[in-house]
């Protein structure tokens, strides 16, 4: 992103949503709005990545500003990982784990 590359083409941000994008520390930016600045001022693209976009992302997507492409199959037409939802509510918890909410059913995968 900070590199210097001349004729500029693309810039991709894969997991565009993820908070590790932003810096906390002077200077501060968001990696991805550094990336859609660059590449404006480079007359570039950018690609943004997510299976989970961000509300920013989506709110342009909606607003015309940027064009959304969906991927609805996932390559090699490979399964969907295994999902449990636990209830933290009701659910046994590890008790070493003092008030971080970590269940047995965690725990065990």
């Amino acid at each position: 992103m900070f590199a210097p590359v001349q004729r500029l083409g693309c810039i991709v941000v894969d997991e565009e949503h993820e908070s590790s994008y932003k810096q906390g520390t002077a200077p501060r930016y968001n990696a991805r709005d550094a990336a859609v600045t660059r590449a404006r001022l480079e007359g570039a693209r950018v690609l943004l990545g997510s299976a989970t976009p961000s509300l920013e992302t989506l709110h342009e997507v909606r607003a015309g500003r940027t064009r959304l492409f969906e991927l609805p199959e996932r390559i090699g037409a490979r399964p969907l990982p295994p999902v449990a939802v636990v209830d933290l509510r009701t659910a046994a918890r590890v008790p070493q784990a003092g008030p971080i909410p970590w269940t047995e059913a965690l725990d065990r995968a």
